[in-house]
């Protein structure tokens, strides 16, 4: 099997229709491919829905499998496909978004097998209200670390070479899964490649985790998901120009406006708490990581590495408004 699609479904109407539309879509002449659905307690139409294209499903692909999680979580429905799927290389679609060029999986796929390449990765447009508001075309690709390694820290919208997962899980129950993306899966590739001329479609659901997160204490599991990614880190025994430059960008990516936006609406005292972990994680990673010492980090981050909460606080309420500004700018 050259390619599997793997969907985790939990109640992604009606966003899942226009999803599994685009995987029969797709043009699949010349490569043998597999599409692998896990459901994960789904309350609304969604299985209705996909046992109504199941003939069709079976007609375009050379394998079809659907399987039920019993746990509830993204990683749990994650892991479950991994441990079903044949392909040498593995296409995670979320059951709300779609692809947005028939040639999408072909085009992957074959530009990764003539690049002997780990990951392959398309550009992405953000969808909102049936409106293509923003494409942003695959950068930080390559063949090293420094290169690479300010990869998105998602697995949609990227063909990875299976045996690249080897070692690898999703956490089960913790919310923030896709960050081993960053931390545990690239370092384990030599080649990232990009694929600009197709595209992968964002969809705006505002029923999903991206848009709840922020307002459900389990945003603050964005601290703790670090740190049982840290110790898998140090399971694997992994590079060390991984450690030099993935967790410099770990420190800069996860610790500044991200980490801000997650817990902002926690109250003063969780902010707090939930700031303070952060920075004992980053100096118990920096011993990991060897020779980081916290310098030449952005300023709201160096203020977690030294404890400075009204600093951090005041910086990223700043740039937050800078980036809402701009954004309400780009989609005029």
């Amino acid at each position: 099997m050259d390619v599997s699609i793997l969907v985790p479904v939990h109640n992604a109407m009606p966003y899942f229709q226009q999803c599994i539309k685009s995987l029969l879509a797709q043009k699949l002449s010349g490569i043998r491919a597999e599409l692998v659905i896990v459901e994960s307690h789904c309350s609304d139409d969604s299985i209705r829905f996909l046992q109504s294209k199941e003939q069709e499903i079976r007609a375009q692909f050379a394998r079809y499998t659907f399987a039920v999680c019993p746990e509830k979580g993204a990683g749990a429905a994650r892991n479950l496909c991994l441990s079903i799927v044949k392909g040498r290389f593995v296409l995670f679609v979320d059951a709300d978004d779609k692809l947005l060029s028939p040639e999408y999986i072909l085009s992957l796929f074959k530009k990764a097998d003539a690049q002997d390449a780990d990951i392959a990765v398309s550009s992405m447009t953000r969808i909102e209200n049936g409106k293509l508001l923003l494409t942003m075309p695959p950068a930080h690709t390559g063949t090293s670390y420094r290169e690479f390694c300010r990869l998105p820290g998602f697995v949609a919208g990227k063909m990875i070479l299976r045996e690249r997962f080897t070692g690898i899980s999703f956490p089960d129950t913790l919310w923030f899964e896709d960050t081993i993306m960053q931390l545990l899966l690239v370092p384990k590739c030599k080649h990232v490649i990009g694929v600009p001329e197709v595209k992968y479609g964002y969809l705006k659901n505002t029923t999903s985790l991206t848009y709840r997160k922020d307002l459900s204490v389990r945003s603050l599991e964005s601290v703790w998901v670090l740190h049982w990614i840290l110790q898998e880190a140090k399971r694997l025994h992994l590079p060390s120009e991984y450690r030099k430059h993935d967790w410099n960008i770990c420190f800069d990516l996860h610790f500044g406006t991200l980490f801000y936006n997650r817990i902002r609406k926690r109250s003063r005292a969780e902010q707090k708490a939930a700031f303070l972990y952060a920075g004992e994680l980053m100096r118990e990673a920096a011993k990991f990581c060897k020779e980081h010492s916290g310098k030449g980090l952005p300023l709201e981050v160096r203020a977690v590495w030294t404890g400075n909460f009204l600093l951090w606080n005041s910086i990223c309420q700043i740039k937050q408004t800078i980036h809402a500004a701009k954004t309400r700018i780009t989609r005029r």
